[in-house]
């Protein structure tokens, strides 16, 4: 693997750890989908178990990704 890749992914999984899940709308919406993706496909069973887990309200990070355009497809159990 690329020295620059292997970076990336470190620095990606260390953003992702320390991440206050609290503070989503501080962070860029782009961003943050693809976190909550990874999050919901590596360690959640599904949106509310996200929500439930980081003490995030379901409602605020539905509405919040959904002014950058992004949908909840609970079917396929990620944004979209």
């Amino acid at each position: 693997m690329p020295y620059d890749l292997r970076l990336s992914t470190a620095a990606s999984f260390l953003t992702f750890i320390l991440m206050d899940w609290t503070n989503f709308a501080s962070m860029d919406p782009h961003l943050l989908v693809g976190l909550v993706n990874t999050e919901i496909r590596n360690n959640c069973d599904d949106l509310e178990d996200l929500c439930r887990t980081h003490e995030v309200q379901q409602a605020e990070l539905i509405s919040y990704l959904a002014e950058a355009g992004y949908v909840y497809f609970p079917e396929q159990n990620k944004f979209r």
